[in-house]
């Protein structure tokens, strides 16, 4: 094994960085508030920088922030926003952004000297500013800003597994969130199922051969990005494949901490009274949550059902990642006892599960898989033992410098196409039972309205036996005498009128048949300008099914 990731593995797993234990006794408590953020001052200028490679000067428009008279550590920098990797209309952009430093650090200037005549040098260091238009958002949007703002400068810039928070700047009109460079590119643009069964690796029984040696790699860095978390006592809340973004072909980091809480802790002298990581001693329950954060496919079954440990949930969803890493595919859509699979995997047969679908895994492999897919939290390891897992250590954690990935795509008949049959039977079965009960009360219904919208007086002679009787019902005489108050006195033909003159009643119920007969959202399947056109079939397909 390399020595420098020897030792680095050695400092993950001593007992100084052990999590804490959990109390299960003590009653749930809150997330903890985040401490409010505080903002440097900057100002937009027009500057004059020098190209460190080809040593042209260049007038450019940089955010500057000054050195403040009571911060010795922190000097004078400058942000040339270069270009927007993202935004979201109205509400922010991301730009990457060049930082700049002074060629001469140990000028002598006034607080109210002009930046123009001071020359600035570009390095090579890129960072990702988001910028804020503060004076157009509206007080919830703002409360948002503080949020994201207080939560990135509380994780901070120590690690490099977590996408923290450099510094925070604010002029008159605009916040900005200084933050380490990272692609936009997450994990999930890499895990496309193979386009040939052909393609995919397969020893000569058959069985789909997981790159354990890639997934490695990438899971030892979700574990330490995760565990620099739990020492800043945050739960992440949202692991899945969108949170963890790609630096280079190799490395990544976890970010999209959007949905983090502070774990609350019990206080080693007061058990009343609660407290955070740098001074608990038990971590607290977290109370139900029945929101809608993170994906379904990662969520860990106890969130939604009581009380839960927030770490214990972070395994959880790091280990459908480690799942999906060597699998290809997602286990469950969601961890409940109603899916067979998390049934059978929650109870201990994961190994029996995946050589069923032929996928060849180690055995140290699926002992940590199971070991952290318990359906019991307490049963599911911590961090801490991850790190120290056999299949953590081993050799297969020395990555090439670029390896192309690919995800394994399983057998065809364990990939839910019998389930998708079965559900399209069922679905199948129930609009055929709908069509049966909504065709008579649509025929009787249209067959009333069509009657008081029809003009001659020769149309009770061309009448069936059954509308005779509706004829002289009492919603059939108020709708002919409807009908004889607009009709023409002629003796012309029936004329079916257009769909869109029908009455409401009416009306829902064509739109209540197309949706029952599977035709909403189809431009095909448009209601036609008259209504017979379109409820005769109806009812022929109806009577026929």
């Amino acid at each position: 094994m390399n020595p420098s990731f020897e030792t680095e593995l050695n400092f993950y797993c001593s007992d100084e960085v052990e999590s804490c234990r959990v109390d299960v006794h003590s009653p749930p408590a809150a997330p903890l508030r985040y401490p409010d953020p505080t903002f440097r001052a900057v100002r937009r200028s027009n500057i004059l920088a020098i190209d460190h490679k080809s040593n042209q000067r260049h007038l450019v428009k940089a955010l500057v922030r000054r050195r403040q008279s009571n911060s010795l550590n922190c000097g004078d920098i400058a942000y040339f926003l270069k270009e927007v990797v993202a935004k979201k209309p109205g509400v922010s952009k991301t730009w990457a952004a060049v930082v700049l430093r002074p060629t001469n650090n140990s000028r002598n200037t006034t607080s109210n000297e002009s930046l123009f005549g001071v020359e600035w040098e570009s390095t090579e260091q890129i960072v990702l500013i988001k910028v804020f238009p503060w004076q157009k958002l509206d007080r919830c949007q703002r409360q948002l800003v503080i949020q994201e703002a207080s939560v990135l400068q509380y994780v901070g810039s120590s690690s490099e597994y977590v996408q923290g928070c450099l510094e925070t700047l604010k002029d008159d009109q605009k916040v900005y969130i200084v933050m380490p460079h990272c692609s936009e590119t997450t994990l999930a643009s890499r895990i496309e199922p193979a386009a040939d069964k052909a393609s995919v690796p397969r020893d000569t029984d058959g069985f789909v051969q997981p790159n354990e040696r890639l997934a490695s790699s990438w899971f030892v860095q979700i574990c330490k990005g995760l565990l620099h978390l739990q020492h800043k006592g945050l739960y992440h809340g949202g692991l899945c494949f969108e949170s963890l973004f790609l630096v280079d072909n190799m490395a990544l980091i976890v970010g999209d901490l959007s949905n983090a809480d502070r774990v609350p802790f019990r206080d080693p002298f007061n058990a009343e009274r609660v407290t955070d990581v740098s001074e608990g001693e038990c971590r607290l329950l977290f109370p139900r949550d029945s929101s809608s954060k993170g994906d379904d496919r990662f969520r860990a079954p106890e969130i939604t059902i009581g009380a839960f440990d927030a770490f214990a949930s972070d395994i959880f969803s790091a280990g459908v990642v480690l799942f999906v890493l060597l699998t290809g595919i997602a286990p469950f859509k969601v961890a409940k006892t109603t899916d067979p699979v998390f049934k059978v995997v929650s109870s201990g047969h994961l190994r029996e599960l995946l050589e069923s679908w032929k996928v060849a895994l180690s055995a140290e492999a699926c002992d940590l898989l199971q070991s952290m897919l318990w359906r019991n939290p307490s049963k599911r390891l911590s961090l801490h033992e991850i790190l120290e897992h056999p299949w953590m250590k081993e050799e297969k954690l020395r990555v090439p410098a670029r390896v192309t990935y690919r995800a394994l795509e399983l057998p065809a008949s364990y990939t839910g196409q019998k389930m998708q049959l079965l559900r399209n039977a069922i679905k199948h079965h129930k609009r055929e039972q709908r069509c049966r009960e909504l065709a008579p009360k649509l025929r009787r219904s249209l067959r009333l309205e069509l009657l008081g919208r029809t003009r001659g007086r020769s149309r009770r002679d061309t009448m069936s036996d059954s509308s005779k009787q509706s004829w002289s019902s009492t919603s059939s005489r108020r709708a002919r005498s409807r009908c004889q108050a607009n009709g023409a006195a002629d003796g012309h033909e029936c004329n079916i009128v257009n769909r869109n003159r029908l009455p409401g009643t009416v009306r829902k119920l064509l739109r209540s048949a197309k949706r029952t007969l599977g035709f909403s959202g189809r431009r095909k399947t448009r209601l036609p300008d008259t209504a017979s056109v379109l409820v005769e079939p109806m009812i022929l397909s109806a009577r026929s099914a």
